[in-house]
């Protein structure tokens, strides 16, 4: 995925950053975890829609709820984000099956920290598209999942109320097997600001929207920015949107262990950090 351009404004206008910025030992022992830690990039899946309609979108929704259901049914409760986007894709030959103008269709796709629901995601896409799994195997795997689809449907609350964009927006997902309740929806905090985040943005969950929230913002004020001075990934996620008008989705990693810890990647800031380091 491409650089995602932001404008700013303020006394942190593009380029400050470039200078120099105050150290803590907050910072230089967030580094240090950081080395030790296994990352792992955001995982994505996508589901070809071929048109984008209501039916779709409700047969696509439909799968989120099943497969949310499949992933987390041993855990308990789950609260976590992701982001969500409709895109264009060339397929082959589709034009004849489906009786549409052109091989260029619109997809659904999904991207997020939880890897477990994403593996769920594609397992079932599998099925659906992979034509070397045999038409019997195809069929009786697609009758579980309808028949699934009816019990969560009938027997759950399933509470919906997401949108669809071909921009990269932020879905919340709420998975509550106690209260048997399911919900698909806007984040409860969507907001360019980092003071109206419960975790100042330590969460992966709660990172998600708060780039979703600067994707779809045309202009950006950050003001003061000493306060992201503690969080040395937040830091470097600045840096680069504050130097650079954007950040880059390439440079979003999880720890494989954790997937709520989020760093980014940010390589001019680590080697003013270790020089400076050297330096002390």
């Amino acid at each position: 995925m491409k650089k995602i351009d932001i404008n700013t404004s303020g006394n942190q206008s593009p380029g400050i950053v470039k200078g120099d910025f105050t150290i803590n030992q907050t910072i230089i022992n967030n580094y240090n975890l950081n080395l030790k830690k296994k990352w792992r990039k955001l995982d994505e899946v996508s589901f070809p829609a071929i048109k984008d309609d209501e039916d779709k979108r409700i047969k696509y929704l439909a799968q989120l709820v099943v497969h949310l259901h499949r992933a987390f049914k041993n855990d308990g409760y789950i609260e976590f984000s992701g982001f969500h986007q409709i895109r264009m894709h060339e397929f082959s030959n589709i034009k004849e099956h489906y009786k549409i103008d052109s091989d260029i269709a619109p997809t659904y796709w999904f991207i997020s920290h939880q890897t477990k629901f994403i593996g769920e995601l594609r397992k079932s896409g599998s099925y659906y598209w992979n034509r070397e799994i045999s038409l019997d195997k195809r069929k009786l795997y697609l009758e579980e999942i309808g028949e699934e689809i009816d019990y969560l449907f009938n027997t759950w609350a399933i509470d919906l109320q997401m949108g669809f964009s071909n921009k990269l927006i932020a879905w919340h997902f709420i998975y509550d097997p106690d209260a048997r309740r399911i919900f698909i929806g806007s984040p409860p905090v969507h907001s360019t600001e980092i003071d109206n985040y419960p975790n100042n943005l330590e969460t992966t969950t709660e990172l998600l929207p708060f780039l979703s929230a600067l994707n779809l913002s045309k202009f950006i004020n950050f003001g003061d920015i000493n306060g992201v001075f503690s969080n040395y990934p937040l830091l470097k996620l600045y840096c680069d949107i504050l130097d650079n008008n954007g950040w880059n989705f390439e440079n979003l990693r999880i720890n494989a262990n954790n997937q709520e810890e989020w760093d980014y990647i940010n390589k001019s800031i680590d080697i003013k950090l270790i020089s400076k380091m050297a330096n002390t």
